[in-house]
């Protein structure tokens, strides 16, 4: 028995078969650990570049000096508007809403709607 060559192993190919096995699983563990901790930190910046991303948005509609802000008012004063000058259109449809939801024979929004529309 030469003991530089010689240990437990040798000529015993079971235990060789065994051990290369327990190797095996333990680069694979660990493999897939790395794996998994490089999809999770993966995630995380992407999360956290979508997060960003939001709060740029939401800031920027909420503050008066953002340009999505200053859209939402436009919109809103270009509908007030429309409100004014449509008074008249407006009025009418009011008061024929609530002639036509009085009728008794007007019993869902559907029969209201159908109402108005014949009404005008």
């Amino acid at each position: 028995m030469n003991i530089r060559n010689d240990d437990e192993f040798t000529n015993r190919p079971d235990l060789r078969r065994k051990r290369a096995l327990a190797i095996m699983l333990q680069r694979a563990t660990i493999a897939l650990f790395v794996i998994y901790c490089i999809a999770t930190m993966g995630m995380l910046l992407w999360l956290g570049v979508q997060g960003n991303a939001s709060r740029r948005q939401l800031v920027d509609c909420t503050t008066p000096h953002g340009k999505c802000y200053q859209e939402g008012q436009k919109r809103t004063a270009e509908a007030i508007q429309a409100l004014i000058n449509d008074n008249e259109l407006t009025r009418e449809t009011v008061i024929a809403a609530i002639a036509c939801g009085q009728d008794p024979a007007n019993d869902t929004k559907e029969e209201v709607l159908a109402c108005i529309r014949k009404n005008k």
